[in-house]
C-alpha cells in the first residue's frame, strides 16, 4: 500500500465516523419519539 492508499483509507474512516455520529443522533431522536408516542401515554 502506498501513501495515497493510506490517505484515502484515513479519509474514509473519518467520513464513516462522522456519519456514525449522525446516525446515533438520528436513532436517539427516533427512540425518544417512539417513547413519547407508544410507551408513555399521557393522562388526560
Amino acid at each position: 500500500m502506498g501513501d495515497q492508499d493510506d490517505k484515502r483509507i484515513k479519509e474514509l474512516l473519518e467520513k464513516i465516523k462522522e456519519e456514525g455520529k449522525a446516525l446515533r443522533k438520528l436513532l436517539k431522536a427516533l427512540e425518544e419519539n417512539a417513547d413519547v408516542k407508544y410507551h408513555k401515554p399521557k393522562n388526560n
